[in-house]
């Protein structure tokens, strides 16, 4: 259930302030991650990279993520500006970290 809280405030927030979701090509990230990578299809527009992580430290897990995202190079392919963003939740608590990169 969590999850689709995540999910709402992504897609509400962020990707419609990107120009819709219409302008990203959705893609699963690789290696069995939990994960996805927002693709935006129009060049000039930022492209979103998100993992998420479960646990009981979610000020950790978080940090993990995002650091998970640039280790593995889940953004590798893309050009232009990506934002990346660390997503961890317990059954409760939900904390995220992100961090804009230029590739």
């Amino acid at each position: 259930m969590i999850f689709l809280h995540i999910y709402d405030i992504i897609v509400k927030v962020d990707i419609f302030r990107c120009g819709g979701i219409h302008n990203f090509l959705a893609k699963n990230e690789q290696y069995g991650s939990h994960g996805i990578i927002l693709e935006s299809r129009d060049a000039s527009r930022l492209h979103i990279v998100i993992e998420f992580k479960h646990g009981e430290d979610v000020e950790k897990l978080k940090d993990k993520a995002l650091a998970q995202i640039h280790d593995q190079k889940y953004y590798a392919g893309l050009e232009g500006d990506v934002l990346c963003i660390g997503i961890a939740h317990d059954k409760k608590v939900c904390r995220l970290t992100h961090e804009m990169i230029k590739v």
